[in-house]
């Protein structure tokens, strides 16, 4: 059996060079700024990160922007090791998937574009939502520009909640998918407010293209129903 997917999340070290970023963030203009380079540095090399990053020896005077690339490569490779997909346990033919394995999946289901069907990826749809496309995003990303890095991390975590917040209408008191098509079928095509609305509507992304969604969830809702039907995640 294929096992679910799940984001493996950060060991120790890089929790804390994680703690590090987050306080740069918000005192980088700061007289702090240089000292938590610093230690951002440190703590990188300290994790191995030395070997996939480009990191300056530790004390040397960095302008701010040369401050932000740093960072922003750092965090870059951070966020790139906390969503590798890793195992999370085989799933158990004849009972229903988790909530959680089923999340995992339409995350990874969602952040593809298919044109050919006019079914465009979350991730596309929420970059759109901010003016920007989501490829340049992509790309600023990889290259360590700190603002694109963070804005990445805001769209990842607005997909996944998005998708939590639809799985979760499917699920019974213990967790499972069930029901799907019939609790589908209450808020798709019948005037209520779609879940993955009603949480968007508290993020950034308020204003993401409301048609591309329901076409999109649309097709995740027929994802999801294959999933529960064959009782087994990851045979997608």
């Amino acid at each position: 059996l294929t096992p679910p997917a799940e984001n493996a999340g950060l060991y120790k070290g890089l929790k804390q060079l994680s703690e590090l970023i987050a306080s740069y963030q918000s005192l980088k203009d700061s007289g702090r700024g240089t000292q938590i380079v610093n230690s951002i540095i440190s703590t990188a090399k300290q994790c191995n990160l030395d070997k996939d990053v480009a990191l300056p020896e530790e004390g040397i005077e960095l302008l701010a922007e040369e401050r932000d690339s740093v960072v922003g490569r750092v965090y870059s490779k951070i966020m790139e090791i906390e969503s590798r997909l890793l195992p999370c346990g085989l799933h158990v033919i004849g009972q229903p998937p988790s909530a959680m394995e089923a999340v995992a999946t339409l995350v990874n289901i969602a952040a593809l574009d298919r044109p050919e069907d006019e079914i465009y990826s979350l991730p596309g749809i929420l970059a759109e939502a901010v003016y920007r496309n989501i490829e340049d995003i992509y790309r600023n990303n990889d290259s360590g520009i700190l603002k694109d890095v963070e804005l990445l991390k805001q769209i990842t975590e607005a997909s996944r909640g998005a998708i939590s917040a639809f799985v979760d209408r499917t699920t019974n008191k213990r967790g499972q998918v069930v029901n799907v098509a019939e609790t589908i079928g209450s808020f798709l095509g019948f005037g209520r407010k779609e879940p993955w609305i009603e949480y968007l509507e508290k993020t950034s992304f308020r204003s993401a293209d409301q048609e591309k969604l329901r076409t999109l969830f649309g097709f995740i809702s027929e994802c999801l129903k294959l999933v529960v039907a064959d009782n087994e995640l990851g045979g997608l």
